[in-house]
């Protein structure tokens, strides 16, 4: 789908910290986490491990 439009686009539905290594190598590029952050212990460190993981090539 990524290369199919050129709008912003996220992927949303059971994202977690541990599948953006998938979503990744499927091309994803943004995502919306809710459950994720909302129970996790230190939400600050999990966003900040999400934007590293999604920013890492």
């Amino acid at each position: 789908m990524t290369r199919q439009i050129s709008i912003p686009h996220f992927c949303i539905g059971g994202i977690k910290l541990e599948n953006i290594p998938q979503l990744k190598a499927a091309g994803a590029q943004r995502v919306v986490i809710v459950s994720g952050l909302l129970l996790a212990a230190d939400p600050k460190a999990y966003a900040n491990e999400v934007v590293r993981l999604l920013s890492t090539p």
